[in-house]
């Protein structure tokens, strides 16, 4: 099994949290990496020793949405974005069944843009809609005098 699909137990994200909000930074990113190097199975609990202000959960999904080498975070093909659509339109927003045509792409990424195309498309629509009830020039004009 692959770093990628070991998937924790839920019992194991119940522990303390040493939640931070803070975005990850360069050098933690290279300390995890190194870190998951080192280790022929991960263990998600060591890890997070290693950051005093990550918690295991946190450690794993830094990984596996983003550093893993088996995580395609590149640019999205026209042809994926025809194939997301046609794919929701079959499964709705079930975005782990949808993932399985995309390989690298996560669950969440999917569903990122999912959403994105959705409001790419909603603001096109309301740029091309005309204004409800425009007021011509004449009007103004008899307001004014």
């Amino acid at each position: 099994m692959s770093v990628v699909e070991q998937e924790p137990t839920p019992q194991s994200f119940d522990l303390p949290k040493k939640t931070r909000h803070n975005k990850w930074s360069i050098h933690e990113d290279m300390r995890l990496k190194e870190i998951v190097a080192t280790m022929e199975k991960v263990n998600w609990k060591a890890v997070a020793r290693c950051f005093p202000n990550r918690n295991e959960r946190q450690c794993y999904e830094r990984w596996n949405y983003y550093l893993s080498p088996n995580v395609n975070n590149g640019a999205w093909s026209e042809s994926e974005d025809q194939l997301l659509q046609h794919c929701y339109s079959i499964f709705g927003s079930q975005w782990m069944k949808i993932s399985h045509f995309f390989p690298g792409r996560t669950n969440t990424c999917i569903k990122n843009r999912f959403l994105y195309l959705q409001r790419k498309k909603e603001r096109l629509n309301r740029d091309k809609e005309p204004p409800k009830d425009p007021m011509s020039f004449f009007d103004i004009n008899n307001l004014i005098n």
